[in-house]
């Protein structure tokens, strides 16, 4: 007869051995088999074998799916190196660079004696302002719509960035103290809001000049060339200097206006920004609390706009239009993270439940108000129907697509 082993519990005397189980494991060992898990579907399916693993599971929620879905804990893009080309050197000016380190300066001239508006602030010395006058100024500008903006943005791009702006102010008013910069959570919608205007200068010269000067059609005394005279528009007039790779006096090449400010501020590099809005951004999903969705999806929306405007890019500002692809792998971490840490988007969804959110976040009202806004906003009329048909949009993969177009205010216009 052939040999049988005996049951794993038992040993040949008889007498009954315990083995330790899956379960008898600490803690500690348990949240790391979560987190070597390589797919979001075996993390909550283990999370469901038993009470001990959900609660677990419940207790890292965010950072086990965000393991699982292979983003990053600590994200470093290369932002800040790919977008080094981009600098700003004066309050009305930005150097971009071309891909042979080629210069050129854009700057930016508004007419002085027209009614105010966003690019005269833009322009303006706020040095005699703290900071937080400065950024209620900033914030003013998005009360109402700016035919400024709204040149360019339409206007379901517009009652985005209109309710996100009311949402950051809401925050400031509910904030114990004043921020000094943005380096905080608490003025992440404002520094997105700032940084789309850097980025609109692009989409200013796309639509003006449909690609504008290549290299060798710059004069050979650097003087400048018209971009964009602004006539018939509400935005301002731009021109191009370049700044000849072989020229004697490279002196003359201005310098990045933060380059001495630490911080991140209202005259810092479009890179700097970027980089504090990822990185806030994160950090407030970290945290698991639901007040921070509505904030992290405005950020989404605004990031989304920015991309749009470097996948435009004209073709003497090829460095910029590769940068697009840093930004998009950013863009797309970020807004699977949301989805994950937010149940797949619920706000966004059929299953969004107010009460349910009210509770959730303990009745703050201004939470639960743009919460609202932004559900309203997404399903705007009978367009919902077919948004949700729509396959490319559907699950983790494809949320980053649809909160674009969702930016871009193309869920109301293409049917």
């Amino acid at each position: 007869m052939r040999y049988q082993m005996p049951p794993p519990s038992t040993i040949r005397t008889g007498c009954k051995v315990t083995l330790p189980t899956l379960l008898d494991l600490p803690n500690e060992l348990l949240l790391r088999i979560f987190h070597q898990l390589t797919a979001v579907r075996d993390a909550f399916s283990l999370a469901g074998a038993c009470s001990l693993l959900h609660n677990l599971f419940l207790q890292s929620r965010n950072r086990i799916l965000r393991s699982a879905a292979d983003i990053p804990c600590r994200p470093d893009y290369g932002i800040s190196e790919t977008f080094s080309g981009f600098t700003r050197t004066s309050p009305s000016s930005w150097m971009i660079q071309t891909d042979k380190q080629f210069p050129y300066i854009i700057d930016m001239r508004p007419d002085l004696d027209s009614s105010p508006s966003i690019w005269h602030f833009i322009i303006s010395d706020h040095q005699h302002l703290a900071f937080r006058e400065t950024l209620d100024a900033f914030l003013h500008h998005f009360r109402e719509i700016d035919p400024h903006l709204l040149d360019f943005y339409g206007g379901g791009s517009m009652d985005i960035l209109l309710a996100a702006a009311r949402l950051q102010e809401g925050i400031l008013r509910n904030s114990a103290a004043a921020p000094t910069d943005f380096s905080g959570d608490t003025t992440i919608i404002a520094l997105a809001l700032r940084c789309l205007l850097d980025f609109h200068i692009i989409d200013i010269i796309n639509l003006s000049c449909y690609g504008g000067p290549m290299e060798h059609d710059l004069p050979d005394d650097g003087s400048p060339v018209d971009l964009f005279n602004g006539l018939g528009t509400d935005n301002p007039p731009l021109s191009a200097k370049g700044y000849k790779q072989t020229s004697d006096d490279q002196s003359a090449v201005p310098t990045s206006l933060d380059e001495d400010i630490p911080g991140c501020h209202f005259k810092s590099n479009p890179h700097t920004m970027l980089d504090t809005i990822i990185w806030l951004s994160f950090k407030l999903l970290d945290t698991g609390d639901p007040k921070h969705w509505p904030t992290v999806m405005y950020v989404l929306l605004i990031l989304g706009l920015i991309q749009d405007s470097l996948f435009y890019c004209p073709m003497w500002m090829g460095r910029l239009y590769k940068a697009s692809d840093i930004l998009g792998r950013a863009f797309q971490g970020l807004a699977q993270y949301f989805y994950l840490s937010t149940e797949g988007g619920k706000i966004l969804t059929y299953r969004w439940d107010k009460e349910d959110y009210v509770e959730r976040v303990g009745h703050d009202h201004l939470a639960v108000e743009h919460a609202c806004i932004l559900h309203d906003l997404w399903f705007d009329g009978d367009e919902q129907v077919q948004w949700n048909k729509r396959k490319k949009y559907k699950g983790l993969k494809g949320f980053p697509t649809k909160l674009v177009e969702f930016a871009d205010g193309e869920f109301r216009h293409s049917h």
